[in-house]
């Protein structure tokens, strides 16, 4: 397909899409070119997040680097909510640190280059004050910023990250 969507769902999540599929639909339907959709194998967990969140950033950077080595032609667009919103941007801007564990790089460039669309939603790893911020929320923090060392500003024409006032995770509300 030109287009392949891949979801990340949220921590607690059943495996599958969870609630952000609703959106891979909706961003489906807007597209006219041929499309495929897949949900993100990982644990999605609470306990031992660090390490869930981990093998999902594994998971992620192993099969975007795969499919832009088969498919050369195929774009990406990422959909990821709390959890899987932060793999989403760790797949980009790097992952890990602090209480997240060691600090991983994200993907090579050339991969990177493939993604043309990312929606966060809830991200843990939020930072304030950035163009892409939407939401009731645009000066939350979430409760594992990222270090200036994996800003997610060079995917800043890509990306929208969406965060409401009082929500726990991105906003330690």
């Amino acid at each position: 397909a030109a287009v392949r969507i891949i979801a990340a769902r949220a921590t607690g999540a059943s495996p599958g899409a969870g609630v952000i599929g609703s959106l891979a639909r909706l961003v489906k339907g807007q597209l006219s070119a041929s499309v495929t959709r897949e949900s993100l194998v990982y644990p999605a967990a609470l306990a031992h997040y660090a390490q869930s969140a981990a093998k999902g950033d594994r998971a992620l950077a192993a099969g975007l680097t795969r499919d832009a080595r088969r498919c050369p032609s195929q774009v990406f667009v990422l959909l990821g909510y709390s959890q899987g919103a932060q793999v989403v941007g760790d797949v980009l801007g790097g992952g890990g640190g602090g209480a997240l564990g060691p600090a991983t790089p994200g993907v090579p460039a050339p991969v990177a280059r493939k993604v043309v669309a990312v929606i966060q939603m809830g991200d843990p790893r939020r930072m304030p004050g950035l163009p892409f911020d939407k939401g009731t929320a645009p000066g939350a923090t979430g409760q594992y910023p990222r270090s200036a060392g994996q800003s997610l500003s060079g995917f800043a024409a890509r990306i929208r990250s969406y965060c409401d006032r009082g929500d726990p995770i991105c906003a330690r509300g």
